[in-house]
């Protein structure tokens, strides 16, 4: 029996352990100008000067995070190895989503691991931002719906509170996605199986609870020692004007506009996009020992960069892995174009568990277009889901070509 589950997990175990391999063997220990913010908001956690040193607009599960790496080894290389491993598992999770129960073509392998042995995926390892836990926690809400369409074991109300937690602990909107799709799961089973009021009653209250206590205190603070905040705390209260599209008539019309410029869709062959830049400038970059961008907060960022140790990776495989930078851009292209289009999946597996599982990307998406700035990073964590769906696709149209040869000449 423990054979039997090795050999079934034994291309997607090894896809993750090299995952890992590839980021510590090619990573470019990177800073920008959020890292420098959520550093130090982690070096500050339990401190004295925790209320005006901590960035206020930030959720504190990523800062604690840092925060738990600095305590152990202060080193670029454990911040890599603990967000590859992040990676990693969501990976694994996407994978046995999308392909646990199909025989797939050698042909559709090989592209899954290019696909995530690519600079547009493992770059996340190596900078200092919140994609690789976001897309940890996108993957854990999927695989909860994945495995929650049949059945809801008591302990999965567990799961689901502390993914619920977990996720909002990243940030605000994740959490929202994490509840709502963890509602919609409840409220299935209540309509078509068995009543979960009490289930649902329960992991509501618990997130409504957690998320009210930690705004309030929020919001305690600031009004407390508004007089002495400086930067983004200071404009705390006024922040959604500034982050968020104003509630109009046409505000509809602008977040379907937001969406189709962040997933390039406005403007085909020729996308505006960040997370481009940080490819190029991780894989391919003159030194592979550490970036650090320039900020305004030169003294924050004089201590961090000397509480941190740097290390090099391998300069020849990361200008191997740079090679293959362009056809990334492609693949995000396909992924975040097919995501935005995924009603054409929800139409071809209508009232199946895979119409429910691209749910919490879809919400990632939504949730981003509604901001005034259209940044392609910050959708970068559904990179997996829109090239799965591809693969899925692929596959399928691969074995029907394969069935007709075979009826034709055999």
């Amino acid at each position: 029996m423990y054979k039997y589950q090795i050999k079934k997990y034994y291309f997607q175990l090894i896809v993750s352990i090299s995952i890992v391999i590839a980021s510590l063997l090619t990573y470019n220990f990177t800073v920008t100008f959020d890292s420098y913010l959520y550093l130090n908001s982690a070096e500050h956690i339990f401190s004295k000067n925790f209320i005006l040193e901590y960035q206020w607009l930030r959720e504190p599960g990523y800062p604690l995070i840092l925060k738990l790496i600095a305590i152990f080894y202060q080193t670029d290389f454990i911040y890599v190895i603990i967000q590859s491993a992040m990676l990693s598992i969501s990976f694994f999770l996407y994978y046995n989503i999308f392909f646990g129960n199909v025989a797939l073509s050698k042909l559709s392998k090989f592209l899954i691991i290019f696909i995530v042995l690519n600079p547009y995926y493992i770059t996340w390892a190596s900078t200092v931002l919140q994609v690789a836990p976001i897309t940890l926690c996108l993957a854990m809400i999927t695989y909860m719906i994945n495995k929650n369409y049949e059945y809801i074991a008591s302990k999965d109300i567990i799961y689901w509170i502390a993914i619920n937690l977990f996720c909002l602990s990243i940030a605000f909107n994740i959490g929202a996605i994490s509840i709502i799709c963890n509602l919609i799961v409840f409220i299935k089973h209540s309509i078509s199986r068995k009543i979960l009021l009490k289930e649902i009653a329960i992991v509501s209250s618990i997130f409504l609870i957690t998320a009210l206590a930690w705004l309030s205190y929020k919001e305690k603070v600031l009004s407390e020692t508004k007089g002495i905040q400086s930067g983004w705390n200071a404009d705390y209260f006024s922040s959604a004007n500034q982050l968020l599209l104003p509630i109009e008539l046409n505000s509809l019309t602008k977040v379907l506009e937001h969406s189709t410029i962040l997933t390039g869709l406005s403007n085909l062959g020729n996308r505006e996009s960040e997370s481009s830049g940080y490819v190029n400038l991780i894989y391919g970059a003159s030194e592979t020992c550490a970036i650090w961008y320039p900020t305004e907060f030169t003294y924050v960022a004089t201590k961090i960069q000397e509480s941190i140790q740097t290390t090099c990776s391998s300069k020849v495989i990361n200008q191997i892995f740079s090679r293959f930078n362009f056809t990334g851009g492609i693949l995000w292209q396909i992924s975040s174009a097919l995501v935005w289009l995924s009603f054409v999946w929800v139409f071809m597996y209508f009232k199946k568990k895979e119409a429910y599982i691209i749910i919490p990307s879809f919400l990632l998406l939504a949730s981003y277009s509604t901001l005034i700035f259209t940044i392609d990073r910050y959708i970068l964590p559904i990179y997996l889901v829109g090239l799965f769906m591809f693969i899925r696709m692929l596959d399928y149209i691969i074995k029907r070509i394969e069935l007709i040869f075979k009826m034709k000449y055999w």
